[in-house]
């Protein structure tokens, strides 16, 4: 479980993947899957003509090269880190063979890549060479055409002559394409023969409610108008609620506030690139995630009623993708983070005056989605390695002591009294019984429901549902009603309408 973009050999005869921790290949004749190296959380990889594959270990580093013949990666580009380059992702070879092309995010847009530069570099040489200005991702066809992913649109362009430009002249040959803003990827493909396949866009994707859910899986709006909601934050006395209204993760959002009683939805943050609001554990203060004018990762904290201005209570340059994931009883403030080059999905800690984190898991395993038990003892996360989800428990602070709760879970969040354990296992909500008051201990889980399939229960690396004191979930659902990720366009012979949008002059 848990592959993700699946590439072909240039002979056709391997299929490489990805599942989080390592990049794998399979023969398609069968057989087993054969690791080929390490990589954390998915960005891309191509299997070039010469036999190698080229992919980015991290979502935060340059890209590597892994020869024919296998033995260790090697770098292939570097990121300028003086100039603000974050991430090298989304290879794709360009026509001859002989250059590789990447989409180049820089520090600042942790979740923005619309206006990315597109660069080349060469694989014999290492020299690299600006290609495209303003798309997310490139794919290259056979008549002569970079395609370039841009905001659910795929632009075209000649590739001979390209050095840097702007996207401005380019022609628009798809619109709706589904794809993921915050990581750059737009799913289409075209093959050598003309063959394209891509994902239609939701129109109604960002149309979502919030919702209570019962414990039977029952749903009940509550009744808000329909916006881009994202990863709610029940108050600890279950009076309001702290939300992102956006994409957030570095892009547009903000953290609004609803009081339950009266209805009162109010905006709490107005830097506009503000995400994932966590509650202080007296219920007064939000801490949230924020980038600062220059484009700094920020964790800043506001009171809820907005009676203060925001101060920041840490401030980081490096581009980590970091998320506040809650406050413990002794005044550290537990995050998840992205880790950089070799080791991705962090969690660590801030003690009380403290400049720098402390590892709480930090292991070659990616691990997310923190929650921590009502009394502090004890925090639950998902524990990732090579496509296994796993539930651990660990106690705060940590003494190297770690339980594990369930094989193939997935988003752990603890009842208000502390005796359950919820997370979900595939579409499955299920829960756990628990005990904190000594060392920690747990029973056999089992299926409370299936979740319906419009709820959205994670949110990139965030968990994006809670629980209220009287029992019942708070979720976010699509109020679309369009099951889009089953609309794959499958267009043959696409070449002679790519040709008739876009020629290619052939004179001098």
């Amino acid at each position: 479980g848990g592959a993700s973009t699946p590439f072909f050999s240039p002979d056709g005869r391997w299929i490489g993947f990805f599942v989080p921790g390592k990049l794998r290949k399979i023969a398609v004749a069968g057989g087993k899957p054969i690791d080929v190296a390490d990589a954390s959380l998915d960005r891309g990889a191509v299997w070039c003509p010469d036999g190698s594959i080229v992919f980015p270990p991290s979502v935060s580093s340059g890209l590597m090269r892994l020869s024919a013949g296998g033995g260790a990666p090697q770098p292939l580009t570097e990121l300028d880190v003086a100039s603000g380059e974050r991430t090298h992702r989304w290879p794709a070879v360009l026509p001859g063979g002989k250059e590789v092309a990447f989409t180049v995010g820089r520090v600042g847009q942790p979740g923005d890549y619309e206006e990315s530069a597109i660069d080349a570099v060469d694989l014999a040489t290492g020299k690299r060479r600006p290609l495209f200005r303003g798309a997310s991702m490139v794919r290259f066809t056979s008549t002569g055409h970079a395609l370039l992913g841009r905001e659910g649109q795929v632009l075209a362009l000649p590739v001979a002559g390209a050095m840097g430009g702007s996207t401005e002249d380019a022609v628009q040959v798809l619109r709706s394409v589904a794809g993921v803003p915050a990581s750059g990827i737009v799913h289409f493909d075209v093959s050598e023969n003309g063959t394209l396949v891509y994902v239609e866009n939701d129109p109604g994707r960002a149309n979502l409610e919030l919702a209570w859910m019962s414990r039977s899986g029952t749903l009940e709006s509550l009744g808000l108008p329909a916006r881009e909601y994202q990863v709610p934050k029940i108050s600890p006395d279950g009076r309001r609620i702290a939300v992102t209204v956006g994409p957030g993760g570095g892009r547009a959002g903000d953290v609004w506030i609803l009081e339950l009683a009266s209805q009162a939805f109010t905006r709490l943050t107005f830097e506009g690139r503000s995400w994932t609001p966590v509650w202080t554990r007296d219920g007064r203060e939000i801490t949230y995630s924020s980038l600062s004018a220059s484009g700094g990762e920020q964790f800043k904290q506001r009171p809820a009623d907005g009676s203060a201005e925001p101060r920041t209570l840490h401030e980081f340059s490096n581009g980590l993708a970091r998320q506040a994931s809650a406050w413990m009883p002794d005044g550290s403030l537990l995050s998840w983070e992205d880790g950089g080059s070799g080791s991705v999905g962090n969690l660590v800690y801030f003690p009380p005056g403290a400049r720098e984190e402390v590892p709480f898991a930090r292991t070659p395993a990616i691990e997310i989605g923190a929650a921590v038990s009502p009394d502090g003892r004890y925090v639950a996360y998902t524990y990732d390695n090579t496509g296994l989800r796993e539930l651990h428990v660990r106690p705060f602070p940590p003494t190297g002591a770690s339980w594990q709760v369930a094989s193939g879970g997935s988003v752990p969040i603890w009842s208000t009294d502390g005796r359950e354990l919820f997370f979900i296992q595939g579409r499955s909500m299920m829960v756990a019984p628990v005990s904190t008051s000594g060392n920690f201990t747990s029973g056999v889980p089992r299926r409370l429901f299936e979740v319906p399939p419009e709820v959205i229960m994670t949110s990139d690396t965030t968990t994006n549902f809670d629980i209220a004191p009287d029992g019942r979930f708070l979720v976010i659902r699509q109020s679309s009603k369009e099951d889009m990720a089953r609309h794959v366009v499958i267009a043959l012979d696409w070449f002679e309408t790519l040709r008739k949008a876009a020629p290619i002059s052939t004179g001098r």
